[in-house]
């Protein structure tokens, strides 16, 4: 009986060796392995970090384009490229840049308002707002960003090569917003494989380039929770500029939207078909009740194109601000933020913080009841996603 308890007592004890052989081993693989990333969360940085398309994708083409900036004359380079961070959880924001924009021979030659090229100054490591990753109160703190510069003078919607001429001057402005956009698309589908949630938005000119890539994105990630967010880009423009800019540009619109033969639908327009085509995606814009920027560039359209402006451009502006904002409000999946004052855009401002000029309403709480979905597309939950705007907006 002795002898076999003693056999017993080895047994279990080259058991017990056997384990902790198997325990250190484990530990060890982990330590020089490092942890298991959670599942769909990409390996790439999670630093900001350049992406240059012409050495992933030498042959890439759309509409027989290169992706590329307006020119390289004046500036340090023609070559597009764009910014990428992981975060930590399986979402995505994907960001288009703001810059002005050109669209005519005085704009494109003489007042030049928009960006014509890409540089590293353009990386967003230490922006403010939605940029600002160390603010605890970021809802986007830990998501991964693709961030898509702006640097062709058409909002994020172009594909053309356009000569211009003006006073003896002759340039050719390579119009390729939305070819960059399909190329950086080719990348956000090879590299992020099954988001939970992406958030499709852009300030400026971006809030265009949003509105264009966001049918692209929710077409591409059918299954993925999809939102749209315009910062400061209400589409407000005389029908002649409208006429002039997109043929210039070779403006590319989703064509499952709209009938080929209606080349150029208003920018409400084709928010509400957005809205409409997508019903359980949640759609929404941003905007000051006077905004500066865009007044100034509706202003503009009218002294290019020709025709007399309004007595009020400023009242003019907001008059048709609303008038388009009514008009996509149709749509059940549609939600506005009007804040009070001049300013332009929030996204990448101080302001993403601290706005409640609306009814007393944190920007910042309306924007994470959008994104965290609560309630679906009916607005309901602890903070209703709801319709917000300024008191003395409307007047």
């Amino acid at each position: 009986m002795k002898q076999r308890g003693n056999i017993k007592y080895s047994k279990s004890i080259k058991f017990m060796i056997l384990l902790l052989l198997l325990t250190l081993f484990t530990v060890g693989n982990v330590i020089a392995k490092g942890p298991a990333a959670p599942p769909f969360i990409p390996d790439i940085s999670e630093n900001w970090t350049p992406i240059y398309p012409a050495d992933l994708y030498p042959d890439f083409e759309f509409e027989g384009l290169s992706p590329a900036c307006s020119n390289g004359i004046g500036t340090e380079s023609d070559e597009f490229f764009f910014f990428v961070k992981a975060g930590n959880v399986n979402n995505l924001v994907v960001y288009f840049q703001g810059g002005g924009a050109c669209w005519d021979p005085l704009t494109c030659l003489i007042y030049k308002p928009f960006s014509p090229d890409v540089t590293l100054d353009d990386n967003p490591e230490n922006g403010r707002g939605m940029f600002d990753l160390q603010d605890p109160d970021n809802p986007f703190r830990d998501w991964s960003f693709v961030f898509v510069p702006y640097c062709t003078g058409d909002i994020h919607w172009g594909a053309n090569d356009k000569e211009y001429t003006y006073s003896g001057i002759t340039r050719t402005i390579q119009h390729r917003g939305f070819v960059n956009f399909q190329v950086v698309l080719k990348y956000i589908t090879e590299t992020f494989a099954k988001p939970h949630k992406i958030f499709v938005t852009g300030s400026s000119a971006g809030a265009y380039g949003a509105l264009g890539g966001f049918p692209w994105i929710k077409e591409a990630y059918p299954k993925s929770q999809v939102s749209l967010l315009g910062d400061a880009g209400m589409g407000v423009s005389p029908p002649e500029y409208t006429q002039l800019s997109r043929p210039n540009w070779n403006t590319q619109i989703a064509p499952w939207l709209f009938d080929t033969s209606d080349s150029y639908p208003t920018v409400p327009e084709i928010w509400n078909r957005v809205a409409e085509y997508y019903p359980h995606s949640k759609i929404a814009e941003f905007t000051n009740a006077f905004d500066g920027t865009q007044i100034a560039f509706y202003g503009l359209m009218f002294l290019t194109i020709g025709i007399p402006s309004p007595p009020d451009v400023q009242m003019d502006w907001h008059t048709q601000m609303w008038e388009g904002v009514d008009y996509k409000s149709l749509s059940p999946n549609y939600r506005y933020y009007v804040a009070e004052g001049e300013r332009h855009t929030i996204l990448g401002t101080s302001h993403f913080y601290t706005e409640s000029s609306a009814e007393g309403i944190l920007f910042l709480d309306w924007l994470t009841a959008m994104i965290m979905n609560q309630g679906g597309t009916g607005g309901h939950g602890a903070m209703p996603w709801i319709d917000i705007a300024c008191d003395a907006c409307r007047e």
